[in-house]
Parts: C-alpha cells; sequence; structure tokens
C-alpha cells in the first residue's frame, strides 16, 4: 500500500523551514552588523581616549618642565647660594602633590673629577638636606653622560627614590650653580614626579572598566600596565618571548618608534583577544596605548544575541503550534474529504459526504466529488445494464456462431466415402461468425458442387450476406441450367437485396467424378491454385466481376482437366493478409511454399501443414480477417 504524507505535516515542516530560515538570517545579518559597528566605534574609542590620555600626560609633564625651566633661566642671570636654591625648590615642589621634590647637583666640571664627589643639594618631601643622595647619586654618572652629549633638558628613566614601592621620574635641566660663565654649565636642576598620577589619570578615563591603558617607557619598560603594578625590571620585549607573541613584539617596534596605529593581540590581555590603538608623548618618547578586549566589547552582543536567538526559539515554537492548529483546522474538511474519495475508489459509491461550513475551495472541491459521485453511480448502472447486454450478445454471438458452423459442412470423411475424390476444408472466423463461407454437395450421380465465398466485411451483417449467398448456392438448379447462368441469377438476387453495398467474392465449381473435369466460375476470387505432378499452378481463367456489385452482368465459365492425384486449393483473403507481431504479411509467397512442400502428401496433410505455418507466422497475433481454405483432390476413374 502506498504511503501518503501528511498535508499538514508537510505544510507545518516548510513553513516552519522558512521562518527558521529567515529568523537565522535576520540573527545573523544583526550580529555581523552590530559586530562591525562595535569594532569601529572600539577604534575610534581607542584613538580619542589614546589621545586624551596624551594630552593630560602633556599637561601634567608641561607643569614640571615649564618651572623647572624658568629657574634653570633665573640661575643663569642671578648668583644664588644653597640657601636661595633651596627656596626655590621648595616653592616649586609645596603647591602640587604630585611633585615630593626636587633638587640640585653642582659639578665642579662638567664631570667630575676620578674620586671625586658632586654637590647634592635635595629637598625631598618637606625635608632639606645637603649630603650624598644614595639614590641620586647612583644616577648622576648617567645624567652627566648625557649633559655631556646633549646639553638639553630631558626626562629620565624611572627610579625609587626610597625603599617605598612608588616610582619616579625626574625632569632634568642644566643649570650654572654660582659660576660667572653662562656658556659653562656647572650643574642641573631636577624635579621629581611621581608616576602614581598616571594611574589616576587612567582612572578618570575608564570608569566602566571597559578598556585597559598601558604607558612604555623610551626603553619599552612599562610605566602603567594592565592588571596592576609596573614591574620596571623587565620591558615589553621580554613579556613578548614569554608569551611567544611576535604581534606584541612587532607593536613594541611600533610604538618605541614613535608611530600611531592600530592593532590586534590575541591572547596577550586576560587571554583574549582585543583590539589596541597607540600613540607617542612627544616630550619624553613615552607611548601610550588603549587596548580594547574583545570579551568586553561584544560581550553584550553575544548576551543580546542569546536573548535574541532565545526569544526567536520560543516565538518558532509558537509559530509552530499556531501551524499545526491553523493547518489542521483547514485540512481537516481535506482529510475528510479524502477519506470519502478513498472509499468511492473501493467502490462504496453511496459514501456520504463530510459538511464544509466554508464557502471555499473545499466546498468547491466536495461539490465536484459528489457531482463525480452521482456520475460514477449513473455510470456503474449503465456499465452494469452494458454488460448484461454485452453478456446476452456474447451468448447470442456464440449461438449464431454455432448455429454458423453448423450451417457448415465438416462431414468430408463421410461424403467422400467409397468415392474417387477427397474434399476438407477450414473456417477461422476473426470474430464470432463469420463472412467467409463453403461449401460442396452433389448436383447428381456424376457430379460435385464446391464453391467458396469471401463476404466483404466481417461479423454479423457479413455472415447473414453470406448465409443468402449459401443459401441461393444450394438452391440452383444445377440440372437444367448453365453455370454461369446460376451464377448470373444469384448476382441479380444479391444486387437486388444489397442496400448496404456489400458484396462477396465467389468461386465456384462442378467435378465430374468420372473424367475428372471441371467446369468452375471465378466471380472476383483469388485465383485457386492447382496442384498437378508436383508442379504448383494458378488458374487464371474467367476472373469476373464480384456478386453484388452490379446487376446485367454476364459471367464466363472455364474448364479444368484433373489427373489423377491432382489437387485444386481454394482460400480467402485471411490466408495471405495474415499478420505476425511485426506487423508482416504472411503473402502468396509463404502460400505457394507450403503447398508445393506438401505436393506429395494427401490433401489432409497439405491441410495441416499450411495451418501449421500460419500459425507460427501470426504467433500470438489475432486474425485480423476471416480464413477459409478448400482443397479437392480427384483419384482417377474407378474401377467398375
Amino acid at each position: 500500500m502506498k504511503k501518503y504524507r501528511s498535508l499538514t505535516g508537510r505544510l507545518t515542516f516548510t513553513i516552519s523551514a522558512i521562518v527558521l530560515g529567515i529568523f537565522t538570517i535576520i540573527v545573523l545579518i544583526n550580529f555581523w552588523i552590530t559586530r562591525s559597528n562595535l569594532l569601529k566605534d572600539a577604534h575610534t574609542n581607542a584613538r580619542n581616549i589614546s589621545e586624551l590620555t596624551v594630552s593630560l600626560i602633556q599637561q601634567e609633564l608641561l607643569r614640571v618642565e615649564l618651572p623647572t625651566t624658568n629657574l634653570a633661566e633665573l640661575l643663569k642671570q642671578d648668583h644664588l647660594d644653597l640657601d636661595e636654591i633651596a627656596i626655590m625648590l621648595q616653592m616649586l615642589t609645596t603647591n602640587n602633590h604630585r611633585i615630593p621634590g626636587g633638587f640640585a647637583v653642582y659639578f665642579d666640571q662638567i664631570l667630575p673629577a676620578q674620586g671625586s664627589q658632586p654637590r647634592l643639594l635635595v629637598y625631598d618631601n618637606g625635608k632639606l638636606s645637603d649630603t650624598n643622595h644614595p639614590v641620586l647619586t647612583e644616577r648622576l654618572q648617567e645624567w652627566a653622560e648625557r649633559l655631556k652629549t646633549n646639553n638639553n633638558p630631558f626626562w629620565s628613566e624611572a627610579y625609587k627614590i626610597d625603599q617605598s614601592s612608588e616610582f619616579s621620574v625626574a625632569y632634568l635641566v642644566p643649570a650654572n650653580l654660582g659660576v660667572n660663565d653662562s656658556t659653562h654649565v656647572s650643574g642641573l636642576i631636577g624635579i621629581e614626579l611621581r608616576l602614581n598620577w598616571l594611574r589616576e589619570v587612567i582612572e578618570k578615563q575608564n570608569l566602566q572598566q571597559k578598556h585597559y591603558v598601558f604607558i612604555l617607557s623610551k626603553t619599552g619598560k612599562p610605566l602603567v600596565r594592565p592588571g596592576g603594578d609596573a614591574n620596571y625590571d623587565s620591558d615589553i620585549y621580554e613579556t613578548a618571548k614569554k608569551l611567544n607573541n611576535p604581534d606584541l613584539v612587532m607593536l613594541a617596534d611600533n610604538m618605541l618608534a614613535g608611530r600611531s596605529g592600530f592593532a590586534t593581540l590575541d591572547g596577550v590581555f586576560d587571554n583574549f583577544n582585543s583590539v589596541v590603538y597607540y600613540m607617542p608623548v612627544s616630550q619624553n618618547s613615552w607611548s601610550v596605548a588603549v587596548v580594547f578586549p574583545k570579551r568586553n566589547l561584544l560581550g553584550n552582543l553575544y548576551i543580546t544575541t542569546t536573548l535574541v536567538a532565545f526569544t526567536g526559539i520560543i516565538g518558532f515554537i509558537l509559530i509552530i503550534i499556531t501551524i499545526i492548529f491553523i493547518t489542521r483546522r483547514l485540512t481537516r474538511p481535506l482529510q475528510q474529504l479524502s477519506e470519502s474519495a478513498l472509499e468511492i475508489g473501493q467502490g462504496n459509491f453511496t459514501v456520504e459526504m463530510p459538511s464544509i461550513a466554508i464557502n471555499d475551495e473545499v466546498m468547491v472541491l466536495k461539490d465536484s466529488i459528489e457531482t463525480m459521485q452521482t456520475e460514477l453511480q449513473s455510470y456503474i448502472r449503465n456499465l452494469l445494464a452494458t454488460e448484461r447486454y454485452k453478456e446476452r450478445l456474447e451468448s447470442e454471438l456464440r449461438v449464431a456462431h454455432q448455429i454458423q458452423m453448423g450451417y457448415l459442412r465438416n462431414d468430408f470423411t463421410a461424403f467422400c466415402a467409397n468415392r474417387n475424390f477427397g474434399i476438407i476444408a477450414t473456417l477461422k472466423s476473426a470474430r464470432h461468425i463469420s463472412g467467409d463461407f463453403y461449401d460442396f454437395f452433389d448436383v447428381n450421380e456424376h457430379t460435385v458442387c464446391f464453391a467458396m465465398g469471401d463476404v466483404a466485411g466481417k461479423g454479423i451483417p457479413a455472415a447473414l450476406y453470406m448465409a443468402i449467398a449459401l443459401t441461393l448456392t444450394r438452391s440452383a438448379a444445377y440440372s437444367t441450367q448453365s453455370l454461369s447462368l446460376i451464377v448470373g441469377k444469384i448476382n441479380e438476387i444479391l444486387v437486388s437485396q444489397n442496400k448496404n453495398a456489400v458484396f462477396t467474392t465467389f468461386f465456384i465449381g462442378l467435378l465430374d467424378t468420372r473424367t475428372g473435369e471441371i467446369i468452375f466460375c471465378n466471380a472476383g476470387h483469388n485465383y485457386p491454385y492447382l496442384l498437378q505432378q508436383g508442379e504448383l499452378y494458378e488458374v487464371k481463367a474467367t476472373h469476373g466481376p464480384a456478386l453484388g456489385v452490379m446487376d446485367q452482368v454476364s459471367f464466363k465459365t472455364g474448364q479444368l482437366k484433373l489427373n489423377a492425384k491432382d489437387k485444386l486449393v481454394l482460400f480467402t483473403n485471411g490466408v495471405t493478409d495474415a499478420k505476425n507481431t511485426e506487423n508482416l504479411f504472411f503473402e502468396k509467397d509463404n502460400l505457394e511454399d507450403a503447398l508445393t512442400n506438401g505436393a506429395a502428401a494427401d490433401i489432409h496433410e497439405l491441410m495441416d501443414d499450411l495451418l501449421q505455418r500460419l500459425h507460427k507466422f501470426t504467433g500470438s497475433q489475432p486474425p485480423s480477417d476471416d480464413i477459409a481454405v478448400l482443397a479437392l483432390q480427384w483419384n482417377g476413374t474407378l474401377n467398375t
């Protein structure tokens, strides 16, 4: 049994697949656009934050640079002693909590002699000392070396001023300390700046904790870094080496080269991908980088997308439920109609149709099925009546066939017993009854009449016409009238009764059993074949028009002398026009071949051989025309 798929299921699956596909596309497009916009905003924000951070740093550095430079210029003009310098240092550092102190260094020359110590005045956290300071003294050699090569102010590297964890940087300006020659640098002025103010600046810009800022010194050491205090013992290259991250190395190269731009780092900050914008601080060659972890940028996007997806799934489930409810409601009448149609298909033509409340296409379908149901009932009634009529007609035709076959003679053996000739004939109808016929009977003691006809057409009309022709043949006065006159009278009677223009070919012969002479008349029939001493001849004499076509026709007769064992074979068109499954005809060649091969046998074997060849040729192909064959053999004069 064929398996059917539910219309509700197919509609639900199709619509759900379309809705799910559209929703998925919308979510993906929204995610992609939002993600692109967030990353674009992150680039803009990183640039803005970097520029703002650099600007704040520069402002703070200027607060140190300007007064320090002014103090150095003042020292060039006025000869101040150490006490006056100390007062000036105190004034610079008192009003700014980010500046814990300053110092002045006096050199006897630009670099102190071997073993000599510079004179150092330090003001630190409100205390003034004129002594060697271990931290500063340690760096004086480096600073003095730089002053020798470049007599310009500069910012120092970060260092610890005491044992605390805080780091400082110093802005160093060359100065004349109590020396008349202004061209000779005899010392420097330095102002310290605590680096914790950098973190304060950064924290003010990052109230929502969505980005990181790290600052590199000109040597690559972190002044400020995400996640904790700076470690000045390592630089960014050491960190990149530990992380095995070439992107971080490239970022460090660009930052230390004073470039600006964007970079992407993978797995550096909290092991997440990050977007980085970096730019330099012009005064001291620092570089500021603002880091936006994509986790912070896209976290809300993922949450929003998840919520949208969850909401979409809930909506999708509701849509499926709604679709199932609606489609079931809409397809229920269709299902009922389908069940009714199935009942009708199984033969229950009286099944009641379901009621349809809505006047729509389903109602039209119901009306159509009801109309079909009514027409099927009428058709079945007519078909049953037709079948009964057909059965009755088939029965009548079978009876008619039996009557027709009974009307034809088949007492060949009895008719020819103890006589010097033999006759055998066969008739196969294309339908129940035939239009072909044959006949033989005694005219007198020494004369036998034999005949064959082929009525044009098949079926009942041809059979009725055949019966008339056969009756006229049997009722003729052969003892008192010539054969040509008898055939002419038969033709006149058939023409007078032939309103439907039916005709028949006709061959009739009179055999004198004593001499073997035959007088015959051929009215449009196939030429008979004569088998004489193994040779085959066509008897073509006296061929006239068929019977029933026109009146006032004179028919001629012919004569034929048979020798002992000669055979005369009559046949109708059904033999040569028989077709096989390849639509080929049996034709005269096959007929002549069959008769020639059977020339030495008697007429019974000849007939059997011909019918077997004809059956082998046609196979399963039904006959297209009636087939009739008659064979006559004269055996010679009887000994008295």
